[in-house]
């Protein structure tokens, strides 16, 4: 036996010694969970916890079970939901040993208390006898017990059962009101029940007729039958209340003559008075104002009032004579001709009443209007005409017209309506009255062509051939703020007068560039401070020769539109004398003038003012003593004319001819002379040149004298080119003298003459 023992021990050592020794498994004795009992509320949720002894199991798996799942669940980790009211058990079972534990459920069902209770209706009437069924609405909806109790007082008006209806008892006012039985919340319908109604039928007025005078009164009864009639209220009712009005008191007030049934209605039945209203008599009538006076055309509003002031206040309106004045049904009062009449009104009730108004009318001078003699002209170029004005009426006070052309340069129309024609073209000429702006027109078409105009400024009037040019004073300070004053300049561009004249602007002088007489451009107030020696235009620009002082002399030029530039002239002279200014087509301008140097020595010069502005200076006649003139051709050369002593004889005088600075021919030896012109024309030479000692003016065409003018005005040296030739070879020549004053001359015959010693300007428009 020992040694069995001994082998034993021998053979667990060796086993303990060559193998891992494996714990052995611990058994599950029992299981245990965190309550035995709960109570929730459905959808409330507990977490049950689950102890399996012992601590140290080996296996502590386990399953949960609900025994009524419909009341409550349970999860795999023991989390239990409610779901329903009533009772469960929930068990967990060990897997080792079956061990069981066991949890009771109760679930009860969850409270929601009543919140609110409201009816459909706040109050209402309801006739005696009659049912409503109110209806209650608790809040929430699923409140848990949302029983209601329902009561009416006091009970002698109304009833209610469980259900809500309402029975109206008898006539009166009760509430009905529900209350909650959970949280006794309260709402109230107030009712009114309303008799049985009893309809009237008759009603009976104290009077069946009634007379008044107008704005009198007076008070009607009405009585309802039968007595216990439920609604005895009266409505009164005029059948006209132009006539009678009537209050819902019964007061009947007359308001016009006439006849009126006044009614009492009471529901389906009704009385009636017959009311009949008198006039109150008129005593007397007024008309403001009593007298008036009004022009022709104007209109009076008159005022009537009849008295008393409780009488009738219409009245009718007349007049004595409608062919004075003319009055409508409202009293307004229409002046139709001179004269006086009587504006009658009278009271319409009582004819006899009436009173007027003195009206005297007189007669209207003022202008309605104006019409021409002719809406439409055909004249020709430098034919006239005059237009004549229609005054409506013709008895007007002023009848004084302005007259203005659309175009001057077509047709120009003196202030006396005569309409002269310039050019080919149309134009509208217009007469504008001062009285009431009125205005008339007449278009005027120019046709053909009379020949040249000439145009010359004597004493400070410009004159076309011969007579005064109607554009004078034509741009008045309406227009231009400003008043004509004489020509500084004047040029002529074909048909085209462009002018240099002085306008005086509320009182300061001012020059414009002016285009048919018209100032289309002011020109810089430094032109003022001077003196303008000379003027020339071309299509495309013009220029100015100013005078600053005996040494200091300038030329503006400038393009139309557009201020003019100012160019110096530069030179050797101390003193420049009688110049004479022409443009070239090429944009050069050429100056002839006698020049003085330093040493007083005189020199015929010719400056050219080039397109950069630049100036070139040529001395080309020694000794020159008397004023020069000056030509330019369309295609650039300039000549240069005048009379000088001769150089072979100190004692006579020779005509010098230079072109483009060159000397081309000297004639006419002259014991005594003054000025010279020349002027260009088909490639010829026309010059003239005026002999003091046998007191002629000989007009030469090359070396030929066409022309011998035997009169004492020389030519004249005051205009800067004072002679012309026309397209068709005419001659003119400027001329003139201190005391036999201006001329001009045609192909050697006087043509034009002036008071005034000479032309302010000169120029022929062909």
């Amino acid at each position: 036996m020992k040694f069995r023992l001994f082998a034993a021990a021998l053979l667990a050592c060796v086993l303990s010694s060559s193998c891992v020794e494996t714990p052995a498994e611990v058994a599950v004795t029992g299981v245990q969970l965190s309550d035995n009992e709960i109570e929730l509320i459905v959808g409330q949720t507990h977490n049950l916890s689950v102890s399996v002894l012992p601590d140290n199991a080996t296996n502590k798996n386990v399953k949960w079970s609900s025994g009524v799942p419909s009341v409550a669940t349970v999860s795999d980790d023991g989390i239990v939901v409610a779901i329903a009211m009533g009772a469960s058990t929930v068990t967990v079972t060990t897997e080792d040993g079956g061990f069981k534990a066991s949890c009771a459920v109760i679930v009860k069902k969850r409270v929601i208390p009543v919140e609110s209770v409201s009816l459909n209706h706040s109050e209402f009437a309801m006739d005696e006898g009659g049912d409503l069924y109110l209806s209650a609405s608790v809040l929430p909806k699923d409140a848990t017990d949302p029983t209601v109790i329902w009561t009416a007082s006091p009970e002698s008006v109304l009833s209610v059962n469980e259900s809500g209806k309402v029975h109206a008892e008898g006539p009166g006012e009760g509430d009905v009101t529900v209350t909650t039985v959970d949280g006794g919340f309260k709402a109230s319908c107030h009712i009114s029940v309303i008799a049985k109604t009893v309809n009237a039928e008759s009603v009976t007025l104290d009077k069946e007729s009634l007379e008044l005078t107008v704005g009198e009164t007076a008070t009607l009864t009405a009585t309802v039958s039968p007595e216990n009639t439920t609604n005895k209220t009266i409505d009164w009712r005029s059948a006209d209340t132009s006539i009678a009005t009537v209050d819902q008191n019964g007061t009947v007030t007359a308001v016009a003559p006439g006849k009126v049934n006044i009614r009492a209605v009471c529901g389906a039945v009704e009385g009636i008075c017959q009311v009949t209203v008198k006039a109150i008599h008129a005593t007397g009538i007024t008309v403001e104002p009593q007298t008036a006076t009004l022009m022709e055309g104007e209109t009076l509003q008159l005022k009537a009032t009849v008295y008393p002031a409780s009488a009738d206040q219409t009245v009718e309106w007349a007049s004595n004579d409608t062919k004075v004045a003319k009055v409508d049904a409202n009293g307004l009062v229409t002046a139709t001709g001179a004269g006086k009449t009587q504006i009658y009104a009278r009271s319409k009730a009582f004819n006899d009443v009436k009173s007027y108004c003195e009206l005297t009318v007189n007669q209207d001078t003022s202008l309605k209007g104006i019409a021409l003699s002719s809406t439409i002209m055909t004249i020709k170029a430098g034919e006239s005409r005059t237009l004549t004005v229609t005054f409506t009426p013709s008895y007007a006070a002023n009848k004084n017209i302005k007259w203005t052309s659309s175009n001057n340069g077509v047709a120009a129309v003196s202030q006396e309506g005569t309409v002269t024609g310039m050019s080919e073209g149309e134009a509208i000429i217009t007469a504008t009255a001062e009285d009431g702006g009125h205005t008339a027109s007449c278009k005027v078409t120019v046709s053909g062509s009379s020949g040249p105009v000439v145009y010359y400024w004597n004493n400070s009037v410009c004159y076309m051939n011969g007579v005064p040019d109607p554009r004078n004073g034509a741009f008045d300070a309406e227009k231009f703020t400003a008043q004509p004053d004489a020509a500084k300049g004047a040029d002529c561009v074909g048909k085209t007068l462009y002018t240099i004249e002085s306008y005086k602007d509320h009182g300061v002088s001012c020059l414009y560039l002016c285009k048919d007489r018209e100032p289309v451009w002011k020109l810089p107030d430094a032109l003022k401070h001077g003196t303008i020696s000379g003027f020339c235009a071309t299509e495309n620009y013009y220029a100015l020769l100013f005078k600053n002082s005996k040494s200091d002399y300038s030329v503006w030029k400038g393009k139309y539109g557009e201020d003019p530039v100012e160019v110096h002239i530069t030179g050797t002279f101390k003193e420049f004398e009688h110049p004479k200014i022409a443009a070239l087509n090429d944009g050069r301008i050429i100056v002839a003038v006698r020049i003085t140097d330093s040493f007083n020595d005189r020199f015929l010069a010719r400056y050219v003012i080039n397109n950069d502005n630049k100036v070139d200076e040529y001395n080309i006649h020694p000794h020159w003593s008397l004023d020069p003139a000056i030509a330019v051709t369309e295609s650039g050369d300039d000549y240069i004319f005048g009379v000088d002593i001769d150089s072979d004889d100190v004692n006579y005088y020779k005509g010098y001819l230079y072109k483009n600075g060159e000397f081309v021919s000297a004639y006419d030896k002259l014991r005594y002379t003054c000025f010279g012109a020349i002027a260009l024309h088909n490639g010829d030479v026309y010059t003239a040149v005026y002999d003091q000692e046998q007191v002629q003016t000989r007009v030469r065409k090359g070396d030929n004298v066409i022309y011998t003018i035997y009169d004492k005005r020389f030519v004249s040296p005051e205009n800067n080119r004072p002679m012309y030739i026309t397209k068709s070879g005419d001659v003119y020549l400027a001329g003139s003298y201190t005391s036999e004053g201006s001329a001009l001359f045609l192909n050697g015959e006087l043509l034009y003459s002036g008071d005034y010693r000479a032309f302010e300007c000169y120029c022929i428009a062909e």
